[in-house]
């Protein structure tokens, strides 16, 4: 087997575990789904699903990282041989994911030059991105630029590509977002737009689809199940504290996502823009209500840096969520496959950044990217996280994960861990896959498939 590499200090890690779950979701993503789904009330089942859901599968990914000392295939194998497919699965899911992610990334880098002079001043600002934008070679010299850095950093290694890297990105993006929160709460309107952000409809809670979207929410923005954490936590030294870790870094996360809150809202309302979701929050929106605000040029190149930072922070994370399992599985050397993955992640990610341009898929420049997010991050992701939670719950033990961690942390988990990793992890996240079958019947198969997986695992097992 190929060695590992180490972090080289605990902080080390911890930025950059931060740094992979502090992306664009919690930049674009959060803020509206709390617009969307009933204000102030979704934060209760948001945090409610972060302690349920969200941290006991952080730890269970962190335990099985640094437990075996190997990357995420290989450390479920380790652990049970017949279910090593869920890691490569994984790895996969997350490929795809990082393909369309470095190219926002890229759209960050080129906006951050558009907003010098506000490029977009004195035209319709949907029009500008979806046409003047999208369909020029811009996103291409962006991606390129994107995955450029990325090799050097992911040559570099773990301590000084990655880590190094991290050191810079994190406290930038927080430094960064803590100005956007002074400019936004001294606007006029401020309060009124807070008001939209913290106001809460409690009868929205009542509604099953804000309970869906906020456990999505979780696991998005935590980087589980795409490979990340348990290869991250395999280059961790030995008896290192899993609990700890996994409650920074997870409350870090929201408590980041939760902050962003108070820079987003007060600026859309100074500007008279209501919160739309996704891309369109990015980069057709909050662009025009930068217009509206003092200096306009200096927070709106602020805030690009700060997509691109917080983008770039999650995509070297991914990228190494392949480069190291399939470095350790094939035993190369890491120059070699950091070479392999980038350039044909750079490929990928070419294909979907001249969609516009070269019209390959329609006249809707963003299909092709719509159609991978929806299928990877949106539904993907969930069927993995339930397998994991099905597979160590119900068939390896998660007595045994339970064990482990508590033998190298100061914080020790009772059994409560046990409860919520095989009952309501797999409850919410069965019941949030099957809700979403009525509209997406191919989500039916790879759920099934998981299922039948850990039923014929908890045979073998019994033989």
């Amino acid at each position: 087997m190929a060695e590992n590499e180490k972090w080289g200090t605990r902080i080390g890690f911890v930025l950059a575990a931060i740094g992979s779950a502090i992306g664009l979701g919690n930049i674009w993503r959060f803020p509206y789904q709390v617009y969307n789904s009933g204000g102030g009330a979704f934060l209760i089942p948001y945090f409610a699903a972060l302690i349920i859901a969200g941290i006991p599968v952080l730890i269970l990914e962190l335990g099985l990282g640094g437990e075996t000392g190997k990357t995420t295939p290989l450390a479920i194998r380790e652990k049970l041989r017949e279910s090593e497919f869920i890691g490569w699965w994984a790895v996969l899911n997350g490929w795809l994911v990082n393909m369309y992610y470095a190219v926002i990334v890229g759209w960050s880098v080129v906006f951050v030059g558009f907003s010098l002079t506000l490029a977009w001043q004195g035209t319709e600002l949907s029009n500008f991105f979806m046409n003047n934008f999208l369909n020029s070679w811009l996103p291409v010299v962006g991606v390129i630029l994107v995955w450029i850095l990325q090799y050097f950093i992911m040559k570099a290694g773990i301590k000084e590509g990655l880590e190094k890297a991290n050191k810079i990105f994190v406290p930038a993006i927080w430094v960064i977002v803590i100005l956007l929160v002074l400019r936004g709460i001294t606007l006029d309107g401020a309060i009124q737009g807070l008001n939209y952000y913290l106001t809460p409809d409690f009868g929205a809670l009542t509604n099953a689809e804000i309970w869906i979207n906020a456990f999505g929410q979780i696991y998005f923005t935590l980087s589980v199940a795409l490979g990340i954490m348990i290869t991250y936590a395999s280059y961790l030294p030995e008896k290192s504290d899993i609990t700890n870790n996994a409650f920074i870094i997870a409350l870090a996360n929201c408590g980041f996502a939760f902050l962003v809150g108070f820079a987003i809202f007060p600026i859309m309302v100074a500007g008279g823009i209501e919160p739309t979701s996704g891309i369109g929050l990015a980069f057709m929106a909050l662009p025009k209500a930068f217009e509206f605000l003092p200096f306009s040029n200096v927070f709106a190149s602020l805030f690009f840096v700060l997509l691109t930072m917080a983008g770039l922070s999650s995509s070297i994370s991914l990228a190494e969520a392949q480069i190291g399992p399939i470095r350790e599985k094939l035993t190369l050397k890491r120059s070699k496959t950091v070479s392999y993955v980038i350039a044909i992640s750079l490929i990928g990610s070419l294909i979907i950044a001249l969609e516009g341009p070269l019209g390959l898929f329609g006249d809707n420049p963003l299909s092709l990217l719509t159609i991978l997010d929806t299928s990877s991050a949106t539904y993907t992701l969930p069927i993995i996280a339930f397998g994991e939670a099905l597979i160590f719950g119900w068939v390896y033990g998660i007595d045994k994960i339970r064990t482990y961690v508590n033998s190298v942390s100061d914080y020790t988990m009772g059994t409560w861990f046990n409860y919520f990793l095989k009952i309501v992890v797999p409850i919410a996240l069965g019941y949030s896959i099957l809700s979403k079958t009525v509209t997406r019947p191919g989500l039916l198969p790879p759920f099934l498939i998981m299922i039948g997986a850990a039923l014929a695992s908890i045979v073998k097992e019994q033989k």
